[in-house]
């Protein structure tokens, strides 16, 4: 999965114009389309993977606190953590398009590397306009991502502990001609939130703590049709 949207905030800034990517995100990504305008060649397995490069230099990896060994899967509503250097950084699969049996999310090394796949089909090949309309909307996958200092916290299951106490807002609504998606993680000082138009995988809105960044609804107000296909609200 190549294209995407994110929004993003510094754990400490609070200052909108000063927002570092690498943070705090969530990402929201689904299947590229080619430059060349070209019919993308049938799929057999479709997944959004996050690499954390070289897997010699981790220390540490844990899943809802706990060391795994890999391959380890990662479990609906699981927080991962990565411990490497002087950061450590912490993954929260949010929810994504489920087409077929094979859906979960794995991790393992490969090439050298860390990575999370998190699966959106699996099986045999299909075109992407199918995979597409299976999913009611654009295939897609969502995370919550954050990256601190080392030192900002006593150890990997403190900040496993900061990380997934959080409220995670996960809804998916059809409007009839549009899908729109909304995910928000919010702690007493850190809040992030996106909402996405499906269909066309049109960025709708982004917000944190500070309030709106600039990217207003171009939509409609939703019809009284309008009915929640999805929807998942955590808290711990």
């Amino acid at each position: 999965m190549t294209n995407g949207w994110a929004v993003f905030t510094h754990a400490t800034d609070r200052a909108s114009n000063r927002n570092l990517i690498d943070e705090g995100a969530i990402g929201v990504y689904s299947l590229g389309v080619p430059f060349n305008g070209s019919t993308p060649p049938a799929a057999s397995s479709t997944k959004a993977t996050i690499i954390w490069q070289d897997r010699r230099e981790i220390e540490e990896i844990r899943v809802e606190g706990h060391p795994v060994e890999l391959p380890a899967e990662v479990g609906e509503g699981e927080t991962v953590v990565i411990v490497s250097g002087s950061s450590m950084s912490a993954l929260m699969p949010l929810s994504r398009s489920r087409v077929g049996g094979k859906t979960g999310a794995v991790l393992d090394e490969r090439g050298g590397d860390l990575v999370l796949d998190l699966y959106s089909y699996a099986g045999k090949p299909m075109e992407h306009a199918d995979l597409h309309n299976a999913s009611g909307g654009r295939l897609y996958a969502a995370f919550y991502f954050e990256i601190v200092e080392r030192s900002e916290y006593a150890d990997a299951v403190a900040f496993h502990k900061a990380v997934a106490s959080a409220e995670i807002e996960d809804e998916t609504v059809d409007h009839g001609k549009a899908t729109h998606l909304t995910l928000s993680y919010t702690r007493p000082d850190h809040i992030l939130g996106v909402e996405i138009d499906l269909k066309p995988f049109d960025l709708k809105r982004r917000w944190t703590e500070t309030g709106d960044l600039g990217y207003r609804s171009s939509h409609r107000s939703p019809a009284r049709t309008a009915r929640v296909v999805s929807k998942s609200v955590m808290r711990r």
